[in-house]
């Protein structure tokens, strides 16, 4: 249990500042989106009681009015708003729900605390201020109603808020429904959010709390970031940082840094040197009384160790699901401006482990500070294979250090991205903790995917702690021409490259200093640009192109030495002329390919209408479809087979099982990538320019998987229709259901017949 302060302001008719302190009761690490506010439903409530024994342990002890109270939320939902929040307040003897207190409870005894929007902007706590005060009175339990009475919901974006289990103990009683406000029917739960009760205070604040680097740690980074945690009541933090040489040498002393809780060393310290800092938290009142001093000790020469911070979890090197991925990424600011051929990397664990876990590493480059949500197999595109062995278990409370089968050169000024893959396969063989890698809190800077019985495939999920790491190496200098830059994308010799697509590649090392640009129809390329230097940058935007054309291009890096010896020349076909897409919207659907189940069917209409506005010909061959993946399962999708027929139907209301659709594709395969996935034809289909068109896509297979693949689709009642089951033939299935929402498709054509059409044949009488 812990506490926390934060100022607020309260309306009496003027605006009065006061200081706050919040009691914490719970310290969960999973999360849920079904209390204490459900933004997946139009409508939510649920009922939570905090005991009082809870409220005393938490540090809350008497009669005490409270004037707020705060979640911690997980994720990371952006400006999310929730209108009309509610909530209400009473006292209770009663600790726990039983099986008859199930319903909404009416309100009697509830004292109403809170109604308005909340609006959720990233993770950790979020406070609502009360309109009214409560009172507890000290001896009772609180039992608080929570009402989501907004009436509208998304499918995505919504906030989830960590909880604690207290098995054994039903604290809550969850609902939720569309449509209309649910009164009965609630859920039982030994679920409860994290909360902070939130009381006023006017009292000077007490001491910090040690965030990072540990008291007394040893191999810190010469460049640190001392952190501690929110204190009750501070207004602000002094800090002061020295060395003992005898006498005390300041890097800082009584600095006020205001209301933060970190501070960054900019100027490296010495290595191998002990140095000792000290936090005074500050408000109106005074100063915090009997400050604690803390001390560390710098990493020797040749050793970096990035992050201080002391959470623990098991990425990157847990072994608790068959197959565990992690990719960390490391800003090029904790390097120092130096390049480094990295020899070896390590972890720091708290735990030990006995398990042997085929291991791969991964490093690369990385242009950017901040980590987008991605799929694995994306973020490997141009990453260097330096560890591929069977690594045995961790030694508690020490770095473990691995040394690479290949090193890696990181130029200065570059940031680091580290691709960890573990592959006990099956359903794993460690444990939840794993060996407690001590990790540091950041912001987009972690994805970790976790699964058993295949890999994972789709999005990550954002880890809010990316793992300390140790890098061994050593410093080099520059002293010859940069090496061939890396592809990253489109893929060498990739077909369908949109129009306005950019460029994208990756330094290979050896300094380049910039980079120049050659494109063309011509081998090797010059004909459409010709040496353009970017400069430092690593993509580039494609000019205006012929579409369907094959076109070279060569990225050839170079510095003070030269440009880089024998730069590869890669190529890529631009789109046909004849490309249309229906569709635009932004709703993701699991159909045509619901990897969710073992086998699916889906069938979508278009109206010649759509067609022929989109710009399609009569008799113009169509041959192939595309969709827009937004998430992927690695799951191989068995017997793929798209049909197409001409049909006069103008909505769907089932499945069409005649047997006159024609068959154009045939084959096995997983999703390629996010965005267009593309399904050529073996046989084009002749659409003749006045029938509506029929698109079948079925596929089956024996297994299926939590990880879905989804499309980008348009809401557009009446023109899809799809199911998908266990054990059954996709391309057979009957029954399902209307879907609201059709998949955007882009159609692939070939040119349009030429010169006046041709007589038709008498056939009969």
């Amino acid at each position: 249990m812990m506490k926390k302060s934060f100022l607020t302001f309260v309306a009496l008719m003027m605006t009065v500042m006061i200081f706050a302190t919040a009691y914490q009761i719970g310290s969960g690490r999973f999360s849920t989106a079904a209390f204490p506010f459900n933004g997946l439903y139009d409508y939510s409530w649920s009922r939570m009681i905090y005991t009082s024994e809870q409220i005393n342990t938490a540090g809350l002890v008497g009669p005490s009015d409270i004037i707020g109270i705060a979640f911690r939320v997980a994720g990371t939902p952006s400006n999310y708003v929730m209108q009309d929040q509610r909530i209400y307040a009473r006292l209770t003897t009663v600790s726990v729900f039983d099986a008859n207190e199930t319903n909404h409870p009416g309100y009697t005894g509830f004292r109403p605390v809170f109604q308005g929007e909340i609006t959720y902007n990233g993770n950790g706590w979020h406070e609502i201020e009360f309109s009214s005060t409560f009172t507890w009175d000290g001896v009772q339990n609180i039992e608080f109603l929570f009402e989501n009475q907004r009436g509208d919901h998304t499918i995505s974006g919504y906030p989830t808020f960590i909880y604690t289990n207290y098995n054994g103990f039903n604290y809550g009683v969850y609902r939720s429904a569309d449509d209309e406000f649910p009164l009965t029917g609630g859920t039982l739960t030994t679920q409860r959010p994290d909360t902070q009760l939130i009381t006023p205070t006017a009292t000077p604040p007490s001491t910090a709390h040690l965030a990072s680097p540990m008291n007394g740690g040893t191999m810190i980074s010469v460049l640190p970031v001392l952190s501690w945690d929110e204190v009750d009541g501070a207004d602000g933090f002094k800090l002061s940082f020295w060395k003992e040489d005898p006498a005390p040498i300041y890097v800082e002393e009584e600095r006020d840094l205001g209301n933060v809780l970190n501070y960054s060393v900019h100027l490296p310290l010495e290595y191998e040197t002990t140095y000792c800092w000290q936090i005074i938290p500050y408000n109106m009142y005074g100063d915090a009384e009997d400050c604690p001093i803390w001390s560390f000790t710098t990493t020797q020469e040749g050793i970096l160790t990035l992050g201080e911070g002391i959470y623990t979890q098991r990425f990157p090197m847990g072994s608790y699901y068959g197959y565990e991925r992690s990719a960390a990424l490391y800003p090029a600011s904790f390097f120092a401006g130096k390049n480094i051929n990295i020899t070896s990397l390590g972890w720091y664990a708290t735990l030990d482990t006995y398990v042997n876990i085929p291991t791969k590493i991964y490093l690369k480059t990385y242009p950017s500070t901040t980590l987008p949500n991605t799929i694995w197999s994306e973020l490997l595109v141009g990453a260097s294979l330096v560890y591929d062995q069977n690594q045995f278990g961790m030694d508690s409370n020490n770095w473990n250090t691995l040394t690479l089968d290949e090193s890696f050169d990181l130029d200065a000024g570059n940031n680091l991205l580290v691709l960890v893959e573990r592959n006990p396969v099956g359903g794993g063989n460690g444990t939840m903790a794993g060996a407690g890698i001590y990790s540091t809190p950041v912001t987009n800077q972690h994805l970790t995917w976790a699964t058993d019985g295949y890999e994972a495939g789709g999005l990550g999920a954002i880890n809010i702690h990316r793992p300390n790491l140790m890098v061994v190496g050593t410093e080099y200098e520059i002293t010859t021409v940069p090496n061939q830059a890396t592809i990253i994308s489109p893929a060498d010799e990739y077909n369908m490259v949109d129009p306005g697509s950019s460029l994208r590649w990756l330094s290979g090392g050896g300094g380049p200093s910039g980079y120049k640009m050659y494109l063309g129809t011509d081998n090797p390329p010059s004909n459409v640009v010709n040496g353009l230097d970017l400069g430092i940058q690593t993509s580039w935007i494609l000019p205006t192109l012929q579409s369907g054309t094959i076109y070279y291009w060569q990225v050839v890096p170079y510095n003070g030495y030269g440009d880089a010896i024998n730069s590869p020349v890669w190529s890529f076909r631009t789109l046909p002329e004849w490309v249309f897409t229906i569709g635009s919207g932004d709703l993701a659907s699991s159909y045509p390919f619901d990897t969710g189940w073992e086998d699916a069917r889906t069938q979508m209409l278009f109206s010649a209408d759509e067609l022929v506005a989109a710009g399609a010909s009569p008799f113009q061959p169509l041959e192939g479809l595309a969709f827009d993946a937004v998430n992927l399962s690695s799951i191989t999708m068995n017997d793929i087979l798209i049909r197409v027929k001409q049909t006069n139907v103008h909505s769907l209301t089932g499945f069409d099982t005649s047997d006159d659709f024609e068959t154009c594709y045939l084959a096995s395969h997983a999703m390629g990538s996010t965005g267009w996935n593309y399904f050529m034809f073996t046989t084009p289909f002749i659409w003749d320019g006045d029938t509506n068109l029929l698109i079948d896509i079925s596929f089956n297979n024996s297994d299926w998987t939590m990880e879905v693949n989804k499309v980008n689709a348009t809401v557009i009642p009446g023109m899809t229709w799809a199911y998908s089951r266990n054990e059954a033939n996709g391309a057979t299935l009957t029954g399902g259901a209307p879907q609201n929402n059709r998949p955007n498709t882009r159609f692939v054509l070939m040119d349009p017949p030429s010169g006046p059409p041709v007589a038709p044949l008498l056939v009969s009488p």
